[in-house]
């Protein structure tokens, strides 16, 4: 079973190396990820999970709240020598944001500009994310006319409607003639 918050620590490790050629320590990326999730370690973040490891990308990234940048800046500032005191906060930030974002179901890259996907029925939970290149594919996704909701194409009817709106564009004859009435009385006014 994965371990996110190693496998965002790698991530952001990594990053850091090839965009601004800052080499940081396993302790201070793990410190730094737990800062921007509110936490003063991963020990307490792990504390938080009853002391589990934290494996579902996608309910993590979808419920996680805005960075905590004051818990952010913190911890950093209580690292002796650390290249993270060498770089903005926003930067962290962003890199660590990209660092928890579940990777594209298609093109597997982990971009701070992705969507996620949902199941009409159940719009509260994701069960993917995707890039933004990816979800331009009209074949492979769309959007409910009603409430947004990101779903796979096959979810969305001809009528644009997820499973939870089905319906919800055909009217019957009483509303036909609810909207002329209405549409006439404001056109004659």
């Amino acid at each position: 079973m994965p371990d996110l918050i190693k496998h965002a620590v790698k991530h952001l490790q990594k990053s850091l190396s090839k965009d601004y050629n800052k080499e940081v320590r396993s302790s201070h990326a793990h410190a730094a990820i737990s800062g921007y999730l509110g936490f003063n370690s991963k020990k307490a973040l792990l504390a938080d999970n009853y002391g589990e490891l934290i494996e579902d990308e996608l309910s993590l990234f979808h419920n996680m709240l805005p960075p905590n940048t004051k818990v952010l800046e913190d911890v950093i500032s209580r690292m002796k020598d650390t290249p993270l005191k060498e770089l903005p906060t926003r930067v962290i930030e962003d890199t660590i944001k990209i660092a928890l974002t579940p990777p594209c179901e298609v093109c597997g890259h982990k971009t701070s500009n992705s969507h996620s996907v949902f199941q009409g029925d159940d719009p509260d939970e994701p069960i993917a994310q995707v890039c933004s290149s990816c979800v331009q594919d009209e074949d492979e996704y769309d959007r409910c006319h009603f409430c947004d909701l990101l779903c796979r194409a096959e979810e969305i009817n001809n009528a644009g409607e997820c499973s939870e709106h089905y319906g919800e564009s055909s009217f019957d004859e009483e509303e036909l003639e609810d909207m002329e009435s209405m549409l006439e009385y404001h056109m004659n006014r």
